[in-house]
């Protein structure tokens, strides 16, 4: 049996907006699910794109595709370090900072 929590607010003078929240249990689920359908589709598509180039490229020209994926890769992983946590425990953030992180 799940309970649903029904939320009642009065958007405008005759109009009324109804909320229904489900548990915490169905919430995890709905986000796992489309999670794992969010990267389970980036993945299929990078491998389908990995497929085509290497049909159109030599071999030698999909090896440096290959080079510079992986360095972009490891970029990547020094580039979102945790930048984002520090930014967000810092004190006197100002905008600028704020947008050298995203």
């Amino acid at each position: 049996m799940t309970f649903k929590t029904i939320f009642v607010e009065e958007v405008a003078e005759n109009q009324v907006c109804v909320k229904v929240m489900s548990s915490i249990k169905d919430q995890s689920l709905t986000g796992f699910k489309w999670s794992a359908i969010g990267e389970v589709s980036t993945h299929g598509i990078s491998f389908v794109l990995g497929l085509v180039i290497a049909r159109l490229l030599m071999p030698e020209d999909f090896g440096v595709i290959g080079m510079l994926a992986i360095f972009m890769a490891i970029s990547e992983q020094f580039v979102n370090c945790g930048f984002g946590n520090a930014l967000i425990r810092k004190i006197d953030r100002t905008e600028e900072k704020q947008r050298l992180v995203e």
